[in-house]
């Protein structure tokens, strides 16, 4: 007896060429994932280093910054930059020219658009004011330049080469950290938190300040009598916003506030 052949449908090869296809797809769309995760992971490493990177150069700031008191208490009562060490504003809303992304305005053009606390240059006299205190004042627009309220991602802090940038003045827009932790560039600009330039004992200044107190006479540990009674000292220390901006790898740019008194 003959066995009868049967006649091959081909339907086991059409299954196992579709299995094939959804174990390609599916293999392709994990690598994609798996490789999404990944970049994602490491520019969150990268932001997070670039947040403790900050710490080196508000420390420096910070140094600076008393380093400016120490020789001459009033050495921060005006704008700093050219024969500073540090670039300073005394004034918390001070754009040097040159330094802004958006370009300068005339006083004229600044008054039209309502700007109040925004910084207005006079080449003649070397001042910031207002727009409203430079025109009180009678500055034109001839000599002076007005510029937007200090925004850190509207500041010149660098170029593409991670190189500071100077200002119409010749001075770098920004205080460059001399190292580069990690590989990430440092940048830093201080502002004193101030409505107006000059001494915070005036009160036109607008001097924002901390009242700390401090104990003389008698201290905890020490015995007291009659003679030796305990008074307390309260001293006002000025408000100073350091603001750094670190510069990574993969375009990773990261702005670091603190406020220091």
């Amino acid at each position: 007896m003959v066995a009868q052949r049967q006649r091959q449908q081909g339907i086991v090869l059409i299954m196992t060429l579709v299995i094939l296809v959804i174990l390609t797809l599916s293999s392709a769309a994990m690598m994609a994932s798996l490789r999404s995760g990944i970049s994602a992971s490491a520019n969150i490493a990268f932001r997070q280093a670039a947040t403790r990177s900050a710490d080196v150069a508000l420390n420096d700031a910070l140094s600076q910054i008393g380093a400016q008191i120490v020789p001459q208490p009033t050495a921060l009562d005006t704008n700093s930059g050219v024969a500073g060490v540090i670039r300073y504003a005394a004034t918390e809303s001070s754009i040097p020219p040159g330094c802004s992304k958006t370009p300068a305005r005339s006083l004229t053009a600044a008054m039209t658009l309502g700007w109040t606390h925004e910084a207005c240059w006079n080449s003649a006299t070397l001042q910031y004011a207002t727009p409203q205190s430079a025109t009180a004042l009678g500055w034109t627009d001839a000599n002076t330049q007005c510029t937007e309220m200090f925004t850190p991602q509207g500041y010149r802090f660098n170029d593409s080469a991670f190189a500071v940038v100077n200002g119409d003045d010749g001075a770098a827009c920004a205080t460059q950290f001399a190292g580069t932790p990690s590989g990430y560039n440092l940048f830093y600009v201080v502002h004193r938190m101030a409505q107006a330039s000059g001494a915070c004992t005036g009160a036109a200044t607008g001097c924002s300040t901390a009242s700390t107190t401090s104990d003389t006479g008698c201290k905890p540990g020490q015995s007291c009598d009659a003679d030796s009674p305990v008074s307390n000292t309260i001293n006002s220390s000025v408000y100073y916003r350091i603001t750094v901006k670190v510069a990574g790898p993969r375009q990773n740019n990261r702005y670091i506030q603190a406020f220091v008194y």
